[in-house]
Protein backbone atom coordinates (compact mmCIF):
# COMPACT_ATOMS: atom_id res chain seq x y z
CA UNK A 1 0.00 0.00 0.00
CA UNK A 2 1.19 3.18 -0.76
CA UNK A 3 2.02 5.76 1.81
CA UNK A 4 1.50 9.54 1.87
CA UNK A 5 3.23 11.89 3.48
CA UNK A 6 2.68 15.69 4.19
CA UNK A 7 4.97 18.38 4.93
CA UNK A 8 4.93 20.30 8.88
CA UNK A 9 6.79 23.48 9.58
CA UNK A 10 6.63 22.63 12.99
CA UNK A 11 4.75 23.68 16.28
CA UNK A 12 3.98 27.39 15.26
CA UNK A 13 2.57 25.95 11.46
CA UNK A 14 -1.17 27.20 10.81
CA UNK A 15 -1.47 23.64 9.70
CA UNK A 16 -1.92 21.37 12.87
CA UNK A 17 -1.08 17.98 13.28
CA UNK A 18 -4.85 17.12 13.86
CA UNK A 19 -5.34 18.69 10.13
CA UNK A 20 -3.25 16.53 8.63
CA UNK A 21 -4.59 13.76 10.36
CA UNK A 22 -7.78 15.04 8.65
CA UNK A 23 -6.12 14.04 5.64
CA UNK A 24 -7.55 10.67 4.30
CA UNK A 25 -4.48 8.79 3.38
CA UNK A 26 -1.75 10.54 4.82
CA UNK A 27 0.13 8.15 7.63
CA UNK A 28 3.60 9.85 6.76
CA UNK A 29 4.44 13.38 8.44
CA UNK A 30 8.01 15.00 6.31
CA UNK A 31 9.39 17.70 8.28
CA UNK A 32 12.04 19.09 9.88
CA UNK A 33 14.22 21.00 13.00
CA UNK A 34 13.92 24.42 11.26
CA UNK A 35 15.55 26.23 13.68
CA UNK A 36 18.84 24.35 13.64
CA UNK A 37 21.93 26.21 11.66
CA UNK A 38 22.85 24.55 8.65
CA UNK A 39 26.80 22.28 9.44
CA UNK A 40 24.91 22.11 13.16
CA UNK A 41 23.95 18.55 14.95
CA UNK A 42 20.32 18.02 15.48
CA UNK A 43 19.93 18.00 19.56
CA UNK A 44 18.49 14.12 20.12
CA UNK A 45 15.86 15.43 22.12
CA UNK A 46 14.70 17.55 19.58
CA UNK A 47 14.30 14.36 17.32
CA UNK A 48 12.67 12.67 19.77
CA UNK A 49 10.08 15.26 20.43
CA UNK A 50 9.38 15.56 17.13
CA UNK A 51 8.75 12.09 16.48
CA UNK A 52 6.51 11.84 19.71
CA UNK A 53 4.47 14.70 18.65
CA UNK A 54 4.00 12.99 15.02
CA UNK A 55 3.13 10.05 17.03
CA UNK A 56 0.61 11.16 19.51
CA UNK A 57 -1.22 12.56 16.39
CA UNK A 58 -1.18 9.04 14.80
CA UNK A 59 1.70 9.99 12.44
CA UNK A 60 5.07 8.82 11.67
CA UNK A 61 7.90 11.41 11.46
CA UNK A 62 9.30 9.67 8.73
CA UNK A 63 11.08 11.99 6.06
CA UNK A 64 13.02 14.86 6.90
CA UNK A 65 13.24 17.87 4.51
CA UNK A 66 15.73 19.16 4.64
CA UNK A 67 18.90 18.43 6.24
CA UNK A 68 21.25 21.03 5.60
CA UNK A 69 24.74 20.92 3.68
CA UNK A 70 27.13 23.47 4.94
CA UNK A 71 28.43 25.75 2.86
CA UNK A 72 32.18 24.66 3.68
CA UNK A 73 30.74 20.88 1.84
CA UNK A 74 29.83 22.83 -1.17
CA UNK A 75 32.79 25.02 -1.52
CA UNK A 76 35.27 21.88 -0.55
CA UNK A 77 36.78 24.33 1.78
CA UNK A 78 39.00 23.33 5.01
CA UNK A 79 36.40 22.35 7.02
CA UNK A 80 34.62 19.94 4.98
CA UNK A 81 35.35 16.96 6.61
CA UNK A 82 34.41 18.21 10.16
CA UNK A 83 30.89 19.02 8.75
CA UNK A 84 30.52 15.74 6.54
CA UNK A 85 31.15 14.01 9.58
CA UNK A 86 28.13 15.62 11.89
CA UNK A 87 26.36 14.84 8.78
CA UNK A 88 26.47 11.43 9.15
CA UNK A 89 25.97 11.53 12.49
CA UNK A 90 22.58 13.57 12.22
CA UNK A 91 21.89 10.63 9.98
CA UNK A 92 22.33 8.71 12.50
CA UNK A 93 20.32 10.50 14.93
CA UNK A 94 17.79 10.56 12.71
CA UNK A 95 17.54 6.98 11.73
CA UNK A 96 17.43 5.78 15.84
CA UNK A 97 14.21 7.42 15.58
CA UNK A 98 12.77 6.09 12.57
CA UNK A 99 13.44 8.12 9.52
CA UNK A 100 14.15 6.28 6.58
CA UNK A 101 14.55 9.11 4.13
CA UNK A 102 16.67 12.72 4.36
CA UNK A 103 16.30 15.98 1.59
CA UNK A 104 19.12 17.94 1.29
CA UNK A 105 20.13 20.29 -1.67
CA UNK A 106 22.97 21.43 -2.87
CA UNK A 107 22.77 24.83 -3.67
CA UNK A 108 25.51 27.72 -2.81
CA UNK A 109 23.73 30.24 -0.22
CA UNK A 110 19.67 29.25 -0.88
CA UNK A 111 17.94 26.44 -0.36
CA UNK A 112 15.22 28.13 -3.00
CA UNK A 113 14.36 31.19 -4.39
CA UNK A 114 11.19 33.28 -4.70
CA UNK A 115 10.79 37.11 -5.78
CA UNK A 116 7.51 37.21 -4.21
CA UNK A 117 5.95 35.34 -1.25
CA UNK A 118 2.19 36.45 -1.66
CA UNK A 119 1.87 37.62 -5.41
CA UNK A 120 -2.19 37.82 -5.96
CA UNK A 121 -4.51 35.45 -8.40
CA UNK A 122 -7.42 36.35 -10.55
CA UNK A 123 -9.94 34.04 -7.91
CA UNK A 124 -8.07 36.16 -4.73
CA UNK A 125 -5.76 34.05 -3.43
CA UNK A 126 -1.97 34.40 -3.28
CA UNK A 127 1.04 32.17 -4.90
CA UNK A 128 4.52 32.40 -4.47
CA UNK A 129 6.30 33.55 -7.80
CA UNK A 130 9.36 34.29 -9.18
CA UNK A 131 10.25 36.66 -11.55
CA UNK A 132 13.77 37.07 -13.36
CA UNK A 133 13.76 40.22 -14.32
CA UNK A 134 13.15 41.67 -10.68
CA UNK A 135 16.13 39.34 -9.56
CA UNK A 136 18.30 40.83 -11.90
CA UNK A 137 17.84 44.16 -10.80
CA UNK A 138 18.94 43.52 -7.24
CA UNK A 139 22.42 43.85 -5.71
CA UNK A 140 23.28 40.43 -4.22
CA UNK A 141 25.66 41.96 -1.95
CA UNK A 142 22.43 43.89 -0.18
CA UNK A 143 19.55 42.62 -1.71
CA UNK A 144 19.73 38.81 -0.66
CA UNK A 145 18.58 39.41 2.94
CA UNK A 146 14.91 40.05 1.35
CA UNK A 147 15.08 36.90 -0.08
CA UNK A 148 13.58 33.20 0.73
CA UNK A 149 15.76 30.73 0.92
CA UNK A 150 18.60 32.59 2.21
CA UNK A 151 21.20 30.40 4.32
CA UNK A 152 20.17 31.78 7.83
CA UNK A 153 23.38 30.92 9.51
CA UNK A 154 25.58 32.90 7.10
CA UNK A 155 26.60 36.40 8.20
CA UNK A 156 25.96 38.91 6.16
CA UNK A 157 29.54 40.19 6.51
CA UNK A 158 30.43 36.70 4.33
CA UNK A 159 28.22 37.38 1.21
CA UNK A 160 30.92 38.48 -0.75
CA UNK A 161 34.04 36.31 0.23
CA UNK A 162 31.17 33.57 -0.64
CA UNK A 163 29.62 35.12 -4.54
CA UNK A 164 34.07 35.14 -5.37
CA UNK A 165 34.22 31.89 -3.70
CA UNK A 166 31.22 29.74 -5.60
CA UNK A 167 32.11 32.01 -9.08
CA UNK A 168 35.47 31.22 -9.56
CA UNK A 169 34.73 27.64 -7.88
CA UNK A 170 32.22 27.40 -11.14
CA UNK A 171 30.23 24.16 -12.08
CA UNK A 172 32.97 21.56 -12.39
CA UNK A 173 33.97 22.13 -9.11
CA UNK A 174 30.67 22.46 -7.52
CA UNK A 175 29.74 18.95 -8.94
CA UNK A 176 33.39 17.45 -8.15
CA UNK A 177 32.64 18.74 -4.06
CA UNK A 178 28.62 16.95 -4.67
CA UNK A 179 30.88 14.16 -5.48
CA UNK A 180 32.80 14.23 -2.85
CA UNK A 181 29.99 14.40 -0.63
CA UNK A 182 28.49 11.72 -1.57
CA UNK A 183 31.22 9.01 -1.97
CA UNK A 184 31.53 10.17 1.55
CA UNK A 185 27.75 10.16 2.78
CA UNK A 186 25.76 7.89 0.75
CA UNK A 187 27.40 4.77 2.04
CA UNK A 188 27.15 5.52 5.65
CA UNK A 189 23.27 6.33 4.80
CA UNK A 190 22.60 2.88 3.31
CA UNK A 191 24.29 1.45 6.10
CA UNK A 192 21.64 3.07 8.36
CA UNK A 193 18.57 2.58 6.10
CA UNK A 194 17.92 5.92 5.11
CA UNK A 195 17.34 7.17 1.22
CA UNK A 196 18.94 10.08 0.62
CA UNK A 197 16.55 12.43 -1.85
CA UNK A 198 18.69 15.49 -3.60
CA UNK A 199 16.72 18.63 -4.32
CA UNK A 200 16.66 19.85 -7.76
CA UNK A 201 18.12 23.60 -7.89
CA UNK A 202 14.81 25.69 -7.44
CA UNK A 203 15.43 27.71 -9.56
CA UNK A 204 17.13 25.92 -11.92
CA UNK A 205 19.43 28.67 -13.58
CA UNK A 206 22.43 30.61 -12.45
CA UNK A 207 20.92 33.04 -10.13
CA UNK A 208 24.00 35.72 -9.29
CA UNK A 209 26.18 34.30 -11.00
CA UNK A 210 26.15 31.29 -8.65
CA UNK A 211 26.70 27.32 -10.04
CA UNK A 212 24.07 25.21 -10.56
CA UNK A 213 24.62 21.50 -10.83
CA UNK A 214 20.97 19.50 -10.42
CA UNK A 215 19.26 21.94 -13.30
CA UNK A 216 19.22 19.54 -16.45
CA UNK A 217 17.79 16.35 -17.37
CA UNK A 218 21.92 15.61 -17.80
CA UNK A 219 22.34 16.58 -14.28
CA UNK A 220 20.04 14.16 -13.08
CA UNK A 221 21.69 11.09 -15.65
CA UNK A 222 24.90 12.01 -14.46
CA UNK A 223 24.24 12.15 -10.63
CA UNK A 224 21.90 8.34 -11.30
CA UNK A 225 25.25 7.22 -12.52
CA UNK A 226 27.21 8.51 -9.67
CA UNK A 227 24.65 6.99 -7.44
CA UNK A 228 24.79 3.62 -9.18
CA UNK A 229 28.46 3.74 -9.09
CA UNK A 230 28.77 3.80 -12.70
CA UNK A 231 31.84 5.77 -13.71
CA UNK A 232 31.53 8.28 -16.07
CA UNK A 233 33.49 7.29 -19.44
CA UNK A 234 37.19 8.23 -19.42
CA UNK A 235 38.59 10.09 -21.56
CA UNK A 236 43.31 11.42 -21.77
CA UNK A 237 43.21 13.50 -19.49
CA UNK A 238 46.02 15.65 -19.12
CA UNK A 239 46.99 15.90 -15.37
CA UNK A 240 49.36 18.76 -15.42
CA UNK A 241 46.80 22.18 -15.92
CA UNK A 242 44.88 20.03 -13.18
CA UNK A 243 47.77 20.09 -10.75
CA UNK A 244 48.15 23.99 -11.43
CA UNK A 245 44.54 24.53 -10.81
CA UNK A 246 45.02 22.67 -7.00
CA UNK A 247 47.78 24.52 -5.95
CA UNK A 248 46.03 27.32 -6.92
CA UNK A 249 43.21 26.56 -4.64
CA UNK A 250 45.51 25.23 -2.03
CA UNK A 251 47.85 28.26 -1.62
CA UNK A 252 45.71 30.11 0.05
CA UNK A 253 44.92 27.17 2.74
CA UNK A 254 48.55 26.83 3.29
CA UNK A 255 49.72 30.59 3.80
CA UNK A 256 46.78 30.58 6.42
CA UNK A 257 48.44 27.51 7.92
CA UNK A 258 51.69 28.83 7.65
CA UNK A 259 52.93 26.02 5.77
CA UNK A 260 55.24 25.85 2.69
CA UNK A 261 53.73 24.74 -0.68
CA UNK A 262 55.10 23.58 -3.46
CA UNK A 263 54.80 21.73 -6.39
CA UNK A 264 56.88 20.41 -10.10
CA UNK A 265 56.10 18.60 -12.89
CA UNK A 266 57.87 16.76 -15.85
CA UNK A 267 57.32 15.17 -18.99
CA UNK A 268 53.85 14.51 -20.77
CA UNK A 269 51.45 13.09 -17.67
CA UNK A 270 48.29 11.94 -19.91
CA UNK A 271 46.28 9.48 -18.48
CA UNK A 272 42.80 7.36 -19.32
CA UNK A 273 40.51 8.90 -16.61
CA UNK A 274 38.22 12.22 -16.01
CA UNK A 275 39.57 15.41 -15.20
CA UNK A 276 37.37 15.68 -11.88
CA UNK A 277 38.11 12.63 -10.42
CA UNK A 278 42.23 13.66 -11.17
CA UNK A 279 41.26 16.82 -9.56
CA UNK A 280 39.75 15.25 -6.59
CA UNK A 281 42.77 12.83 -5.90
CA UNK A 282 45.27 15.81 -6.03
CA UNK A 283 43.22 17.92 -4.13
CA UNK A 284 42.57 15.09 -0.83
CA UNK A 285 46.08 14.11 -0.83
CA UNK A 286 47.53 18.09 -0.48
CA UNK A 287 44.34 19.21 1.90
CA UNK A 288 45.40 16.14 3.78
CA UNK A 289 49.54 16.82 3.97
CA UNK A 290 48.67 20.25 4.91
CA UNK A 291 45.61 19.29 7.72
CA UNK A 292 48.07 17.64 9.50
CA UNK A 293 51.08 19.45 9.29
CA UNK A 294 52.18 21.70 12.12
CA UNK A 295 52.70 25.63 11.00
CA UNK A 296 56.36 25.97 9.52
CA UNK A 297 56.12 22.95 7.61
CA UNK A 298 56.90 22.48 4.05
CA UNK A 299 54.67 19.96 1.77
CA UNK A 300 55.85 19.35 -2.02
CA UNK A 301 53.46 18.04 -4.48
CA UNK A 302 55.38 16.18 -7.68
CA UNK A 303 54.07 14.95 -11.05
CA UNK A 304 56.21 13.02 -13.56
CA UNK A 305 55.89 10.09 -16.41
CA UNK A 306 58.10 7.20 -15.07
CA UNK A 307 58.04 4.46 -17.70
CA UNK A 308 54.62 3.54 -18.94
CA UNK A 309 53.08 5.02 -15.68
CA UNK A 310 52.16 8.38 -14.33
CA UNK A 311 53.22 8.92 -10.56
CA UNK A 312 51.97 11.98 -8.31
CA UNK A 313 54.11 11.65 -4.85
CA UNK A 314 52.36 14.28 -2.17
CA UNK A 315 55.41 14.58 0.59
CA UNK A 316 55.78 16.43 4.11
CA UNK A 317 58.15 16.88 7.23
CA UNK A 318 55.69 16.35 9.60
CA UNK A 319 55.57 13.45 11.87
CA UNK A 320 54.74 10.91 9.52
CA UNK A 321 52.57 7.94 10.40
CA UNK A 322 52.37 5.38 13.05
CA UNK A 323 53.64 2.05 11.22
CA UNK A 324 51.04 0.30 12.69
CA UNK A 325 48.43 2.58 10.98
CA UNK A 326 49.83 2.49 7.65
CA UNK A 327 48.03 -0.83 6.74
CA UNK A 328 44.52 1.04 7.97
CA UNK A 329 45.02 4.33 6.46
CA UNK A 330 42.72 4.31 3.33
CA UNK A 331 40.40 2.89 5.13
CA UNK A 332 36.95 4.85 5.10
CA UNK A 333 36.64 6.65 8.76
CA UNK A 334 39.95 5.37 10.06
CA UNK A 335 41.85 8.20 12.01
CA UNK A 336 45.19 8.19 13.11
CA UNK A 337 45.11 10.34 15.58
CA UNK A 338 41.51 10.94 16.59
CA UNK A 339 41.98 13.86 18.54
CA UNK A 340 44.33 15.33 16.10
CA UNK A 341 41.32 14.77 13.56
CA UNK A 342 38.39 16.98 15.00
CA UNK A 343 41.09 19.53 15.77
CA UNK A 344 41.87 19.45 12.50
CA UNK A 345 38.12 18.86 10.86
CA UNK A 346 39.05 15.20 9.39
CA UNK A 347 36.83 12.20 9.67
CA UNK A 348 39.36 9.89 7.93
CA UNK A 349 37.12 9.96 4.25
CA UNK A 350 39.48 11.73 1.91
CA UNK A 351 42.13 8.91 2.12
CA UNK A 352 39.64 6.15 1.29
CA UNK A 353 37.93 7.86 -1.41
CA UNK A 354 41.51 8.38 -3.29
CA UNK A 355 42.19 4.81 -2.82
CA UNK A 356 38.76 4.20 -4.04
CA UNK A 357 38.82 6.70 -7.29
CA UNK A 358 42.25 5.55 -7.98
CA UNK A 359 41.73 1.91 -8.02
CA UNK A 360 38.74 2.08 -10.61
CA UNK A 361 40.91 3.46 -12.96
CA UNK A 362 43.84 0.72 -12.63
CA UNK A 363 45.92 2.51 -10.53
CA UNK A 364 47.44 2.25 -7.13
CA UNK A 365 47.98 4.47 -4.17
CA UNK A 366 50.57 4.01 -1.00
CA UNK A 367 51.55 5.74 2.09
CA UNK A 368 54.72 5.68 3.40
CA UNK A 369 57.29 7.02 5.99
CA UNK A 370 60.34 9.47 4.41
CA UNK A 371 63.93 8.16 5.82
CA UNK A 372 64.35 11.79 7.32
CA UNK A 373 60.97 12.20 8.59
CA UNK A 374 57.20 12.66 7.19
CA UNK A 375 55.09 11.05 5.52
CA UNK A 376 54.86 10.56 1.44
CA UNK A 377 52.10 9.41 -0.73
CA UNK A 378 51.83 7.87 -4.01
CA UNK A 379 49.64 7.35 -6.55
CA UNK A 380 50.89 5.54 -10.18
CA UNK A 381 48.12 5.44 -13.18
CA UNK A 382 49.38 3.64 -16.29
CA UNK A 383 50.22 6.25 -18.74
CA UNK A 384 47.98 6.93 -21.88
CA UNK A 385 49.25 8.46 -25.06
CA UNK A 386 47.04 11.40 -26.37
CA UNK A 387 46.87 14.98 -26.95
CA UNK A 388 44.90 15.15 -23.18
CA UNK A 389 41.92 17.10 -22.41
CA UNK A 390 42.96 20.33 -19.77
Amino acid sequence: MTAFGFRWYGPEDAVTLEHIRQIPPVTELVTSLYHIPAGALWPEEDIAARAAQSAAAGLHFSVAEGLPVHESIKLGGPERERYIGQFVENLERLARHGVHTVCYNFMPLFGWIRTELEQPLPDGSATLAFHQAALERMNPERDVWTLPGWNFSTRQGEIRTLLGQYRALGEAGLWNNLRYFLQAVAPEAERLGIRLAIHPDDPPLPVFGLPRVVSTLEDLLRLTRLDSNVLERPVVVDALPVLEQVMRMMSLVAQEKGTELTYRAEGTCTMLATRDEIHQIIYNLTDNAVKYTPPGSTVQVSLFREGDQVVLTVEDNGAGIPEEDLPRIFERFYRVDKARSRAAGGTGLGLAIVRDTVEKRGGTVEAANRPGGGAVFTVRWPWREGGGQT
